[in-house]
């Protein structure tokens, strides 16, 4: 049976108790404009049901019904494929205090939205007593869809409901959707949109720190944060940007100078940002509230002569394609103001990579300025380093670093492998892949330079996307790094930039490079494997010197070198034509 048409005027007044309880095939349903009461568990676990017209709407659409006045519990419970409900304005609920018990409900995971035409009907959730199982606000939310919401007018007990429990709210025959979130100080936010996905309003109860955009307000959400959202907002500190929104107007955080933290969820979505969007120090004195904490934050301080320093961090996908990206690695990620000091946009690209870069102004490159070692991990993430990190996160590396060392411990055996996510984490530490968009490394990363920290003793491999120039001595002291591999963009190997570094055994550049300086490889006696990029113009003196394994380099059949009985020549038009370099073990021989 997969449809019951009842004839709409028929007498009937009630369904009783179980009358289509795991009635399968039941798709539609009918309701006769009679029915009074719909009683326990009625239509239980009809999971094909899809429509059903419970208010007596007409085939005009008109509302004929009003005799409805309860439906009893779980009477539509395990209904999961219903998309639909309207209540009728008749509704008295089981008390006649016109309650809506939403345990009706449970467990409608397609329910998109609950239509209700009466002002003073109130949607109620139960707790469990001894004698009752109780329905919580959590537990209905947990079961609707993420686009749910419920339809009502502005003033009625529904929407009283719906402010109250952060559910979306619908105004009757509007096309506006709400949703009102409360935040941890307390306070509200209140966000509206429509059906084309614009913000129509947003409001704030009081001062909010933390404010996280919600991905969906029912069926839509925030495609645009425009230049009046948030602009002069002096106490943001933290915003985390759905994935919804593709564009961020001209001026849209201007002023907002206690902002430190901008996390996008997927940065790949958004398409524009417009100018002076993330001019945190700049204030407009229309803008600037009176109630402001710290007012002077311009004021040059007595001892140093300046103002502090700001600060302003993105956390989000790394890529030469990507706008909040590039907006940070370039003039415009630029925050300082008067006379604070020249700072630009810090960028991280998130869990559990995180990588963070930095604008080189002297160099024109998005540079990597730090990365996690695996003695970071050993030692427990600070939270207060990465503005996104959480509780679970940290737990989460713990546990990896754990099971990583039993894995070893064990002499590798299956039973301890880590699990994918783990060695993601691990990996993040000893295998760092720099992205396209990375341009540059800052001096001393990996070798430690003069810093205390000193070598990463840990990194076992490196991949380069896009680093321009690989400095001097970039890698020297890297103890475990085996394996180097440049897939694009790099123009420079620098002299001696991959010199001593004593286990290195594979080096692989398969795109970019127009030079590899003098004695690039030198002392890596170790190295036996040499992929070098056709593209390659230049060879400076003796690059392989003391590589005592090398036996030969190939060229990727590039039409500058090539090598010929451990011998590397340059060639024109095919021809060799002048020695570059006897590979050692030749010498040696």
């Amino acid at each position: 049976m997969a449809t019951v048409d009842v004839e709409f005027n028929s007498k009937i007044q009630y369904i009783s108790d179980q009358a289509f309880r795991d009635c399968y095939a039941l798709k539609s349903f009918t309701m006769p404009a009679s029915v009074q009461r719909i009683y326990d568990r009625a239509f239980e676990n009809c999971t094909a049901l899809e429509k059903l017209n419970i208010a007596g709407i007409d085939i005009n659409g008109e509302n004929k019904n009003v005799n409805l006045k309860d439906i009893g519990y779980y009477a539509f419970s395990g209904c999961s494929r219903l998309t639909e409900v309207v209540i009728p304005s008749s509704w008295k609920g089981k008390s006649g205090n016109a309650e809506l018990d939403l345990n009706i409900f449970k467990d409608c995971s397609s329910l998109q939205y609950i239509r209700v035409l009466g002002e003073s009907i109130k949607p109620k959730t139960r707790e469990t007593t001894d004698t009752e199982d109780g329905y919580s606000v959590t537990e209905f939310k947990e079961d609707m869809p993420e686009t749910f919401y419920f339809e009502a007018t502005d003033l009625s007990a529904t929407h009283t409901f719906t402010k109250a429990n952060a559910i979306a709210f619908k105004y009757l025959n509007e096309d506006k959707y709400e949703i009102i979130i409360e935040t941890a100080e307390g306070e509200t936010i209140t966000y509206q949109v429509n059906s084309s996905n614009e913000l129509l309003g947003f409001a704030m109860s009081g001062p909010v720190s933390v404010i996280e955009i919600p991905a969906t307000v029912g069926p839509y959400g925030v495609s645009a944060i425009g230049s009046k959202s948030f602009a002069g907002n002096h106490y943001l500190i933290k915003i985390i940007i759905p994935a919804t929104v593709t564009s961020i107007a001209d001026n849209a955080f201007k002023g907002c100078h206690n902002l430190d933290h901008v996390i996008f969820t997927n940065a790949a979505t958004i398409t524009s940002i417009g100018t002076d969007a993330f001019a945190t120090q700049v204030i407009a004195g229309s803008l600037h509230p009176s109630d402001c904490e710290d007012p002077n934050f311009l004021t040059p301080d007595p001892v140093t002569g300046k103002p502090a320093k700001p600060s302003l961090t993105f956390t989000g996908k790394i890529g030469s394609d990507i706008v909040p990206y590039t907006y940070a690695m370039s003039l415009a990620g630029k925050i300082n103001t008067g006379e604070q000091e020249e700072t630009w946009i810090t960028y991280y690209s998130g869990w559990p990579t995180n990588l963070e870069i930095q604008y080189n102004l002297e160099k024109g490159t998005a540079d990597l300025v730090d990365y996690p070692r695996y003695s970071e991990l050993k030692d427990g993430y600070e939270k207060s380093k990465y503005p996104y990190i959480t509780d679970a996160q940290i737990d989460a590396a713990n546990k990896a670093v754990t099971q990583y060392e039993n894995y070893l411990s064990s002499g590798k055996l299956a039973d301890q492998n880590p699990t994918q996510d783990q060695w993601a984490i691990i990996n993040a530490a000893k295998h760092v892949s720099i992205p396209t968009g990375v341009t540059g490394i800052a001096a001393g990363l990996f070798s430690g330079g003069t810093s205390v920290a000193g070598a990463d003793p840990e990194l076992e491999s490196i991949t380069m996307a896009d680093v321009k120039t690989v400095e001097p001595y970039t890698f020297k002291g890297c103890t475990k790094l085996t394996s180097v591999s440049i897939t694009g963009g790099a123009q420079l190997i620098d002299a001696n930039a991959f010199s001593d570094t004593p286990n290195l055994d594979s080096f692989r550049m398969t795109a970019g490079g127009l030079a590899i300086g003098d004695y690039a490889f030198a002392n890596n006696t170790k190295l036996t494997s040499v992929v070098i990029s056709p593209e390659v113009q230049s060879l400076g003196l003796r690059p392989f010197v003391g590589c005592t394994g090398l036996t030969d380099v190939s060229f990727g059949g590039g039409p500058y070198f090539t090598t010929s009985k451990s011998i590397i020549f340059s060639t024109e038009s095919g021809v060799k034509s002048l020695i570059v370099q006897c590979l050692e073990p030749r010498t040696l021989a």
